[in-house]
């Protein structure tokens, strides 16, 4: 075994040049883009470098080849570095990684510990033709104080630091929950502790260049928690946009003394200069309710409040890299509220005279609701609405308690005033009841066991479930049917409405949705109107039994009605006309191919893009339908059509069957693609002679979308007289399957042959899949 194959073999090295190769050695692992690493091609050979990184010390590593290369960073121990498979490396996990076009990629690692740490450095090729010789440049240097929280230096109030620098400090923290934006390049640490009632304000401002200019663009983060993660979350937040070279952010704290983390960051690339820096801490008297850890005692039962106002309050909360919270610019006031177990709350503001103040302005309204072990600014919130500009306009939230024990929630009422006079009134009615039938999952709901039809709404319903993969889950008001789908039945579930509404089938029992993980199914169309919009899903029961699933019918954003008609269809499973064999994979060389997409093309091969409607070569069955048209799209679907046909893109994958749109095609890798470069291109060859032809259409040189790390080659074959169709991978780095669709469906939508649906490691470069009619 040649040394470095793998960690446990891989040769300790200092500091300093070192000139190796991959000349020779196995390939051994194909890292995916998960888990910190830089995917690279399971058919390039690789090589394993060892290094100690001594206590805080931070280690660099920058690789030059002439071919195309991939590094990584693995940290001890050695079990991170995977198993040695050549589908695809498991288990493994990276600190950094890089992979650009080409090579000069560096990666670096920080160990902040009190011991020496060993490093791991992963050296791969992005193709198979992608080896040879490289040098590593690798540096080992200490940390300076304040490149990381853990060193950050400790001021003592007020402080008043000049000639402060980001030169030399690396990049180590990016803006996430509740930080002002602006990072991305270095950054720097100070920590403090923020007295007990005390307002903290800490001011960064850049030096100025001979020409008159800032030297950088600073950002002023505050970081609440004992320790600052990669992505920070921040309790305030400040950036340069108003005021170029200058940023303040201000944290008040009405509680206990606490230590928080002074984070200066810039977006400027190199940060160049100087800046001072000054933080200072004054008390600060706060109205209850100014901070949401300052409210008043939680309110218990359901009630109105009448003539609310802003007057004394201030601006706490900023919306910043937050999914639900609906934070705006203006004062804010928390109220908090006690949930009993099994009912809902719901919050309802709307702002005193239709929102319409003395001084002739607008009052708009804006709720949150958070968990009170989470910081306000930061979140995460768990509701949120901020649906309408309309003066008078109701803000509602909801929060389903479906725990056994009480819950205590923060109902955070935000504005649009900057200064609040005293006509700025509003009324909060917070309602506390039991949910209605349907509000979430419930293994005791009367199950639907037959077709039917009805009118429903999800007024009064709460904001329930999101997330979730292959899901059509949103923020808004959800609501739940549970459905018994006999075996060997299919369902067909259909809304229709002026909302934007998504459907997701969740497999039963009802803690499936205690969060929910996988849907069986989805639908959405991101479409809402004037005119009613279908939204439908399809599911095959396989199994010799029956089976109970949840329809979450969700809806995203405000625009459209709550009401909608709900259409459920269980009829038996047609018997689809092929049967799925695994062969060799075997992919063709397109010697003299016709270029279906290319960047030549009008429109050239893009994100989004379908060829023109193109004549099949020879006769052609498919689900015993003659067809005599195809077209191909860039996110790997084959559509069969007949001449007057247009193909349609869909960068969305759907299970098979789904009657929804896209019907009639073959996908050998369903999934939100793109070009990855000039060289990418969708095209077809006619081999053999009638009347045995096949045609190949392939996707060649594609990657998912915004995903550069990533490369698809893939090919779809039909065979002439058999009709029968083959699936064929020809490359596949950094992806498995886990986002896409494999399979084909008939013209309906209700009856296909489904390979897999978002499942990792189900296609692989080895092995192709044919269906036989």
């Amino acid at each position: 075994m040649m040394a470095g194959e793998t960690c446990g073999t891989a040769p300790t090295i200092m500091a300093g040049t070192i000139n190796g190769t991959t000349m020779g050695a196995m390939n051994d692992v194909r890292f995916a883009t998960l888990n910190g690493c830089a995917g690279s091609n399971s058919a390039a050979p690789d090589v394993y470098y060892a290094i100690s990184v001594p206590a805080q010390n931070r280690l660099s590593v920058n690789i030059n080849a002439t071919w195309d290369t991939v590094i990584n960073l693995i940290e001890e121990p050695s079990s991170n570095c995977g198993s040695t498979l050549m589908d695809g490396g498991l288990g493994y996990a990276c600190v950094a990684g890089a992979d650009a076009i080409g090579s000069n990629e560096t990666v670096t690692y920080a160990n902040t510990t009190a011991a020496a740490r060993t490093v791991y450095i992963h050296v791969d090729g992005w193709d198979a033709t992608d080896l040879g010789a490289f040098t590593l440049a690798v540096t080992v240097t200490p940390i300076p104080a304040g490149d990381v929280c853990g060193t950050a230096a400790v001021l003592t109030l007020p402080a008043s630091l000049m000639g402060q620098t980001l030169v030399g400090f690396a990049g180590d923290y990016l803006s996430s929950a509740g930080c002002a934006s602006g990072s991305g390049s270095s950054d720097r640490a100070y920590r403090v502790s923020v007295p007990a009632g005390n307002r903290l304000t800490a001011t960064a401002t850049a030096s100025v260049n001979p020409d008159g200019g800032v030297s950088f663009a600073p950002t002023v983060n505050i970081v609440g928690t004992p320790t600052c993660a990669a992505n920070l979350f921040c309790v305030a937040g400040g950036n340069s946009s108003t005021t170029p070279g200058t940023a303040t952010a201000t944290f008040d704290n009405p509680g206990a003394a606490r230590d928080v983390f002074v984070v200066i960051d810039t977006a400027t690339t190199p940060p160049g200069g100087t800046f001072s820096l000054f933080v200072s801490a004054a008390p600060v008297s706060l109205l209850s309710g100014d901070v949401c850890s300052n409210t008043a005692a939680p309110i218990t039962m359901s009630q109105t409040l009448q003539n609310e106002t802003f007057v004394g309050y201030n601006d706490q909360y900023f919306s910043s890299f937050q999914a639900v919270c609906r934070y705006v610019v203006g004062v804010d006031r928390a109220y908090a509220v006690t949930i009993p177990a099994g009912q809902i709350l719901t919050a309802t503001a709307i702002g005193t005279d239709a929102g319409v103040l003395p001084d002739g302005g607008t009052l708009n309204l804006a709720l949150s609701v958070i968990l009170p072990a989470n910081e306000c600014q930061s979140g995460p919130c768990v509701s949120g609405a901020d649906s309408t500009t309309v003066p008078g306009g109701a803000e509602v939230v909801s929060r389903n308690n479906t725990g056994t024990a009480d819950e205590t929630v923060l109902v955070v009422v935000d504005s649009n005033l900057v200064t609040p006079s005293p006509g700025a009134t509003y009324s909060l009615a917070l309602n506390l009841a039991a949910p209605l039938v349907g509000d979430t999952c419930s293994d005791s709901q009367t199950a639907i066991t037959a077709s039917t039809s009805r009118m429903d709404t999800l007024t009064g319903y709460s904001p329930d479930y999101s997330g979730g993969t292959s899901c059509a889950l949103a923020s808004g008001a959800d609501r739940v049917y549970r459905i018994t789908i006999p075996a060997g039945f299919t369902l067909t579930a259909t809304t229709s409405t002026t909302a934007d509404h998504g459907l997701s089938l969740v497999d039963g029992p009802a803690s499936s949705c205690s969060p929910v993980g996988t849907c069986l199914a989805r639908a959405d169309a991101n479409l809402s109107g004037t005119m009613p919009v279908l939204e439908t899903l399809s599911f095959n029961n396989t199994t010799m039994a029956p089976r109970t699933v949840f329809l979450i019918v969700d809806r995203f954003g405000t625009s459209g009605s709550a009401d909608y008609a709900l259409t459920i269809d269980l009829s038996m499973t047609p018997v689809a006309p092929y049967t799925k064999t695994t062969i060799m994979g075997s992919c063709d060389t397109l010697s003299s191919p016709t270029v279906l997409l290319d960047s030549t093309t009008m429109p050239a091969l893009s994100d989004e893009t379908v060829s023109a409607t193109t004549a099949l070569p020879f006769a052609f069955n498919y689900f015993g339908a003659p067809v005599t048209h195809f077209a191909a799209e860039s996110n790997g679907l084959l559509q069969i059509l007949d001449s007057m046909g247009t193909g349609i893109t869909d960068f969305s994958n759907d299970s098979i069957p789904a009657a929804g749109t896209p019907n009639n095609y073959i996908s050998a890798y369903w999934d939100d693609q793109e070009e990855r470069g000039a060289t990418s291109a969708i095209r077809f060859q006619v081999f053999g002679t009638a009347p045995n032809r096949y045609v190949t259409v392939e996707w060649s040189e594609m990657q998912l979308w915004n995903a550069s790390t990533t490369t698809l080659t893939y090919q779809v074959k039909l065979f002439e007289t058999s009709n029968v169709v083959e699936m064929h991978y020809c490359t596949l780095t950094g992806v498995s399957g886990s986002s896409a669709t494999v399979g084909i469906e008939n013209a309906m939508g209700n009856a296909g042959v489904l390979h897999s649906y978002n499942t990792a490691m189900s296609v692989n470069t080895m092995t192709g899949l044919r269906y036989t009619p």
